[in-house]
């Protein structure tokens, strides 16, 4: 494995580990929620909220990962119809159109991002910012635009 390689796997293992321990803490919180709700008829402020934004966190950490590692759906249907060198030049096309639509979504959450910092922009029942999240969303875009640059 080369030192590129190293330092992919090793980053996009990383922000897996984080996305489980966003899965870990929403588990938390919705069973504090729950259990606040029934037991003392007082849910935790803003468990909706911060739900949505470890979801954020879920879905664009371990999207890279998931990319590394091979485990998005495939549908392998036509493999054995379809010639091979087709199939190689397919995925290759496949995987670049892939690397430009997440790199606009990386620039574009960056740019949204920017504008939530400035604008001072929160969530609806919770008083902490938004472009934390958005950076997020960037950062993990930007990582799967390099895991398939890199396939």
């Amino acid at each position: 494995m080369t030192r590129l390689e190293s330092a992919i796997a090793g980053t996009v293992r990383g922000l897996a580990i984080l996305a489980g321990g966003a899965v870990l803490v929403m588990m938390l919180l919705t069973c504090a929620d729950v259990f606040m709700r029934y037991v003392f008829n007082a849910p935790v402020e803003g468990t909706f909220d911060f739900t949505l934004m470890l979801m954020v966190v879920v879905v664009f950490f371990a999207m890279g990962y998931c990319g590394w590692t091979g485990g998005h759906v495939v549908v392998d249907v036509l493999r054995d119809v379809i010639p091979r060198r087709l199939l190689v030049s397919s995925a290759v096309m496949v995987n670049l159109v892939g690397a430009a639509v997440m790199l606009a979504i990386s620039w574009e959450s960056l740019l949204t991002a920017f504008d939530f910092m400035h604008t001072g922009e929160t969530p609806m029942t919770v008083l902490i910012p938004k472009y934390p999240f958005i950076l997020v969303v960037s950062f993990g875009a930007l990582t799967y635009t390099i895991v398939l640059l890199f396939k």
